[in-house]
């Protein structure tokens, strides 16, 4: 457990943590992947969008090209889908939630015009006003 005098946590030039209560301090990057670490995803983007010698596309056009080729020549319905998928996103299941039950609310209205007067006395001597 820190004690009460300790200065917040470091890493380089950042602090992240109020060692007292244990809560990100004001100004906290957020946290995330750290600075210089590899990342697949950010080789693939940069890596697709150069243009290999020898050609006029780069590999992210001649990539379109193939999956469209596939899916529209080839008539592949599995690519199609992902196609459209990715366009237009996934489409949203229609579900029906309503409740045709009276539902107790405010101590037991049953009736539209019915009010409870007795303020929740559980030994049911309510009064009731009909308006």
């Amino acid at each position: 457990m820190a004690k009460e005098g300790d200065k917040p946590i470091k890493n380089g030039d950042k602090t992240y943590t109020d060692p007292r209560t244990g809560k990100f301090v004001k100004g906290n990057p957020g946290g995330g992947r750290p600075e210089g670490s590899f990342s697949l995803t950010e080789l693939i983007r940069r890596e697709i969008q150069k243009v290999p010698k020898g050609k006029q596309k780069s590999y992210a056009e001649q990539f379109v090209k193939k999956l469209l080729d596939k899916a529209i020549k080839e008539g592949d319905h599995a690519t199609e889908k992902l196609i459209m998928n990715y366009l237009e996103g996934m489409p949203r299941e229609k579900s029906d939630v309503t409740i045709h039950l009276p539902i107790p609310i405010l101590g037991g209205i049953t009736k539209k015009d019915e009010v409870r007067k007795d303020n929740g006395d559980k030994k049911g001597n309510s009064t009731r006003e009909t308006n």
